[in-house]
């Protein structure tokens, strides 16, 4: 019906001097003005003419807005019809689903259910949201700005403040007037996609959808990895999104932190705040053989050669450079959807003293407690301590490979000594005969899932018989070279 044309066909016969000359006028009928396309969720579309919205219920009022430079624009009366009648008209839409108004120059904005449907107390604020069709008895197309999303308010002004206490913090934008559309040419119902991405930065929570993040700015590069098998893995071309994108897009990066990622199934990768600026050991794409510090983007990558990653997605992390270096396996964390940057302790040094002395850092202990190889966790009386074992804290000074936590089998019989002390300069003895690729013994950084507290941490040491033994500051190797 809304396409349908009324046509008058008058045919005129002129006679002159003998001569007929005919004529053929067509007499169409009123221009029926610019259409507006409603489309619901399965995508079927109901197109509405000026003619067609005319004839529905119409609301007018006077009403005006704010903009981002706090200036009032729009004063005027507002004649159209509510939003809400379009989208019945067009089946409905439920609480879980958002519309999204597009203008005809491709600009979108995304309103939440409440703001379609208000209840009293937004509507008190927000008041009627309509499809202005006339403004200041100016109709479109004479109307230039129309059809245009107007918001009638009882006081008449549609403030900044208005739109802040009435909008979906997902989708809010930074002005009222961001609201107003003008040339509306399609709103479309969708299902409201669900959050992809949750980032925290110091207590500043903000959480992507899948769109979103594929909106943001995106790099194309090479990545690949090396597996603690050695086995190589790429290099490949993948598309994604830098992570300190993400992060500075959230909130202010502190001066000193770490990144954590988390995936879909509770599991963390922590990354130095080196790493996350792009500083990573690096190995050859060919050989695999290191290369020492190389400079990369840490990425969130979604695609592999223009199609979706075929495995760890939808989102996973990635090393990616032009020359597709690789760097280790573990770094590449699947299904992430968390990124928190760790700014809760203070920076802090495990001093290791063995056949190589040196202090590990609490960026460099949080990294490796990230590698799924090492990771382990141990229940005591309900509560979860996870780190990593305590022979791969020994493994990192017992002279072997201490890079890669290889464990030093030369020097194992001579059953040394494993001292593990804490602040206060008390300490735990155990002997390496016990403690070799032994998971009852770890050194944890976390306690059920949160960073160890100052007044217990930085790290716990614990153990499968229950001994929990906090604050631990110093671990020794001794009697190893007898």
């Amino acid at each position: 019906m809304n396409q349908k044309q009324m046509y008058g066909v008058l045919l005129l016969v002129i006679m002159i001097s003998g001569t007929a000359i005919v004529g053929i006028v067509v007499l169409q009928g009123a221009d029926p003005g610019p259409a507006v396309t409603i489309i619901d969720d399965d995508n079927i579309e109901t197109t509405l003419s000026l003619t067609d919205l005319q004839g529905m219920e119409t609301i007018e009022g006077f009403s005006s807005f704010e903009n981002r430079l706090n200036n009032t624009r729009g004063y005027g009366t507002y004649i159209g019809v509510a939003v809400s009648e379009l989208v019945e008209l067009a089946g409905g839409m439920t609480e879980s689903q958002i519309i999204e108004v597009e203008a005809s120059d491709g600009y979108k904005v995304k309103l939440a259910y409440m703001n379609v449907f208000p209840n009293s107390s937004i509507e008190a604020i927000q008041g009627e949201m309509i499809l202005a069709y006339s403004y200041n008895g100016t109709v479109v197309p004479e109307y230039e700005d129309g059809y245009r999303i107007a918001f009638l308010q009882e006081d008449g002004f549609h403030s900044n403040e208005d739109m802040v206490a009435t909008t979906d913090p997902e989708y809010r934008p930074t002005s009222a007037s961001a609201l107003w559309v003008s040339n509306v040419a399609k709103i479309t119902i969708k299902t409201r996609p669900g959050i992809a991405l949750t980032v925290d930065i110091a207590g500043t929570t903000k959480g992507y959808t899948s769109d979103d993040l594929k909106e943001m700015d995106s790099i194309t590069a090479q990545g690949g990895y090396k597996r603690s098998s050695g086995t190589i893995e790429g290099p490949y071309t993948y598309e994604g999104i830098r992570v300190l994108d993400i992060l500075q897009d959230t909130g202010t990066l502190p001066a000193d932190f770490s990144l954590e990622a988390v995936s879909g199934d509770g599991y963390r990768t922590v990354y130095t705040m080196d790493q996350t600026y792009g500083e990573f050991d690096a190995y050859d794409s060919e050989t695999g053989e290191s290369i020492g510090l190389v400079q990369f983007n840490l990425t969130l990558i979604y695609n592999e050669g223009g199609e979706p990653i075929p495995s760890g997605g939808p989102f996973r992390m990635a090393t990616l450079n032009e020359n597709g270096d690789l760097t280790d396996g573990h770094l590449w964390a699947k299904d992430v959807v968390e990124l928190n940057v760790i700014d809760l302790v203070d920076p802090w040094e495990l001093q290791l003293e063995g056949v190589e002395e040196w202090n590990m850092t609490h960026h460099e202990f949080y990294a490796v407690a990230s590698c799924p190889h090492h990771r382990t966790s141990i229940t005591i009386e309900g509560h979860t301590f996870t780190g990593v074992p305590l022979h791969t804290i020994v493994a990192a000074m017992d002279g072997a490979d201490d890079e890669h936590f290889v464990f030093n089998t030369t020097i194992v019989f001579s059953n040394y000594s494993i001292v593990v002390y804490n602040e206060a300069g008390e300490n735990e003895t155990f002997y390496i005969s016990h403690v070799t690729q032994s998971p009852d013994y770890i050194v944890a950084g976390w306690l059920d899932g949160v960073l160890i507290g100052e007044a217990d941490g930085p790290l716990t040491l614990a153990t499968a018989d229950g001994l929990v033994f906090n604050s631990v500051v110093k671990i020794g190797m001794y009697g190893w070279d007898v």
